[in-house]
């Protein structure tokens, strides 16, 4: 809402840990972490971009682990919607996160595919606990990732990934 010329964005409190701080008590992510991490969050991004949207800065800060005691399995919140921006935005300035944005998010692109790479990119960190700076070596220009790997994961996830 606005007030006096003052925009103001007002969110619900989440109780929980977000994905770096569940990286940084309990260490990397097994394989079925992040099975559930893309099952929770990617038809959240496909009904975002269906609206004609993207989030623009997705990471790990930016989805929170739910404290809940039932059921189970903790749901996953994905927050910081004040940057949202309308797909195709072009922009001078880099949107998003350095270490998780798209290539073309650095000249300021911004689209559906650049919130799946940040998406791959936040899964990649919490496998390995690398910086996604790391995880691509620009001498070979290859993904060096599942070099850092510290448990196996299927060939599956793999090509996903």
């Amino acid at each position: 809402f606005e007030e006096k010329d003052w925009g103001y964005i007002v969110q619900e409190y989440i109780s929980g840990r977000n994905l770096a701080e569940e990286l940084e008590q309990d260490g990397v992510f097994q394989e079925l972490q992040i099975w559930y991490i893309l099952s929770e969050i990617l038809p959240l991004l496909q009904w975002i971009h269906e609206q004609g949207m993207v989030h623009g800065d997705i990471k790990p800060e930016n989805i929170i682990c739910r404290s809940v005691v039932i059921p189970p399995t903790k749901p996953l919140i994905l927050v910081d919607f004040a940057g949202i921006y309308p797909q195709k935005n072009f922009s001078t300035t880099l949107q998003g996160s350095p270490e998780y944005a798209a290539p073309e998010q650095l000249p300021g692109e911004i689209n559906a595919k650049t919130d799946l790479y940040s998406l791959g990119i936040t899964c990649l960190h919490l496998l390995t606990q690398m910086s996604p700076f790391d995880l691509f070596d620009i001498k070979t220009n290859t993904w060096v990732w599942k070099d850092y790997l510290k448990r196996p994961i299927s060939q599956r996830l793999t090509r996903i990934l």
